[in-house]
């Protein structure tokens, strides 16, 4: 499961990075941590300058970025081949304000699939508190991504 976790990352840092976009921005930051026995996914993501508001906190827009990455790779992990996804609701609330230097720890998860829809959840933490959570519905399309 290791070892499948590490692909589904390193493929979604290809495509999103793959052409210009606000991704390459915040995923400079992002990183994977591990996956847990049960498959939920493990990031970190370290807060900078770059990706935080005029205040010196986390852009709300950032962490919603990362959760909905997150939560899509989550779903990956129960799909036998990466496809072309596309969120068709998605939920944040933001409990917390990260600031620059704070490492925020993001837990994913896929809570199952139904036809085309995969219902994901995802918590971000800041020294074990909940700073954010995420609900994300997410249609799978038929498209295999190579």
């Amino acid at each position: 499961m290791e070892r499948k976790a590490l692909e589904v990352f390193q493929r979604y840092l290809r495509l999103a990075t793959g052409k210009p976009s606000f991704d390459q921005m915040y995923l400079k930051h992002f990183d994977y941590v591990k996956v847990s026995p049960q498959g939920n996914l493990f990031f970190s993501l370290q807060v900078s300058q770059e990706i935080c508001d005029y205040n010196g906190f986390l852009h709300a827009g950032a962490l919603t970025t990362v959760l909905d990455a997150a939560t899509g790779m989550s779903l990956w992990m129960k799909l036998e081949e990466a496809k072309l996804m596309l969120a068709a609701t998605l939920n944040v609330n933001f409990i917390g304000n990260p600031k620059i230097g704070d490492k925020v720890i993001i837990e994913s998860k896929c809570n199952g699939i139904c036809q085309n829809i995969g219902h994901t959840y995802a918590e971000a933490l800041l020294n074990g508190a909940i700073i954010g959570t995420a609900s994300n519905n997410i249609c799978i399309f038929n498209r295999v991504i190579p």
